[in-house]
């Protein structure tokens, strides 16, 4: 095994805290999100009394006199509180950012206690203890030693630690570290296009095509009837939680087996291709066909994309986004614009070309790819997208 350079990476577990432990994470989080919410007030009023805002730094110097009022938050860790904050700044400065863009964007908002669901530890207040079984402990500061399920060995540098609640109630640590060695994998010398579908979700420029699982589908009735039984309880229902859960829990699932199945099959197209390339397909704008957006969302085409993205810089392949337009009109053969509605599956050419459209796209792909200049590949680190993230 050969490793060259290095990286940035993010390993996600699961967290199994005690029954103690998970009553103090849950408070550590409704503080957090109560002085999320403070600072968020804050800011607005500053703004409206002088007509100017408040940096996070200012911020930060507050924290001594909230701890002096406030007594529990000396219970949380003192960086814990100052990633809280800097949260918060860097919501409002993508927020302004996106305005000079002249990009719609909504203004940071107050959260409740199912939309803020992370604290980080940025520097300190952590560390794993190093065992040779697959169970070991996060020693998170004010918190203790929390049973985690290693399933997998981490290298590098530990550098960041970020505690994540999911809608189900479960908890993950995603440990970033720096400096980790690149495996590099063998190169094979072959190259691949790749069409993006629905009904197909992969189509390869080899005529070797994926069908689309449809996960969602599979569950939807279900997840109907129980979206159906949330709706009839009301907020004072005792009831109401568990019927809450039920319905995250569907959700869980759809998301768990498009995420295994995506990590399978970039995995294996990495291992297989050197260079792969792939379209760049503007995801925002596709959403408004409202025929086709239920069906866009489910097959989480960038997702797809991220994962080949971070697999290919950790073994030191490449993927190649290449323009799209007329990718599917374009006849593979002589060139030529072959108009056709989105029911018509089979390409036909004055040319005599006669194959399925999403093969003959992937070959536009691949061409075109082959043609493009270097800048238009990209490297991404490995971290854990936001977009991954439960």
């Amino acid at each position: 095994m050969l490793y060259i350079t290095m990286m940035i990476k993010t390993y996600k577990y699961r967290l199994y805290p005690t029954e103690a432990q998970t009553k103090c994470l849950e408070k550590t989080f409704g503080l957090c999100r109560f002085l999320y919410n403070s600072a968020l007030e804050e800011r607005i009023a500053h703004y409206k009394k002088y007509n100017k805002g408040i940096s996070c730094f200012d911020q930060y110097n507050y924290l001594p006199e909230i701890k002096a009022l406030f007594p529990e938050y000396n219970n949380i860790h003192s960086q814990v509180l100052q990633s809280t904050l800097k949260r918060l700044d860097s919501s409002y400065q993508g927020f302004f950012r996106r305005v000079k863009r002249g990009e719609k964007s909504g203004f940071p908002r107050f959260k409740n206690k199912d939309r803020f669901h992370s604290i980080l530890y940025p520097q300190s207040g952590f560390g794993v203890k190093d065992t040779k079984s697959k169970w070991t402990h996060l020693n998170l500061s004010k918190v203790g030693h929390i049973p985690m399920l290693k399933h997998r060995n981490m290298e590098g540098n530990l550098k960041t630690c970020q505690i994540i609640k999911s809608s189900t109630g479960k908890y993950y640590a995603c440990l970033t570290c720096k400096d980790v060695p690149k495996e590099h994998l063998a190169k094979t010398g072959k190259e691949i296009g790749i069409d993006l579908g629905i009904k197909n979700l992969i189509a390869m420029s080899n005529g070797n095509q994926i069908d689309n699982p449809k996960h969602f589908k599979k569950i939807h009735i279900k997840l109907t009837v129980a979206q159906q039984r949330l709706a009839k309880k009301s907020f004072k229902d005792p009831k109401r939680k568990a019927s809450k859960l039920a319905v995250a829990r569907k959700h869980e699932k759809v998301i768990n087996q498009r995420k295994d199945f995506y990590h399978k099959i970039s995995k294996s197209l990495i291992k297989d291709f050197d260079i792969i390339y792939v379209e760049k397909l503007n995801i925002k704008e596709m959403k408004s066909w409202r025929i086709l957006n239920r069906e866009i969302q489910n097959a989480a085409w960038d997702q797809f994309v991220q994962m080949l993205f971070y697999k290919a810089e950790s073994a030191d392949k490449k993927v190649v986004q290449v323009d799209p337009r007329n990718t599917s009109k374009m006849c593979s053969s002589c060139g030529k614009l072959v108009e056709k509605t989105l029911s018509e599956r089979i390409h036909k050419c004055e040319c005599g070309l006669e194959i399925d459209r999403d093969h003959n796209a992937a070959i536009n792909i691949y061409n075109r790819g082959r043609q493009s200049p270097p800048r238009e590949s990209r490297n991404i680190p490995s971290e854990i997208p936001k977009s991954h993230r439960l």
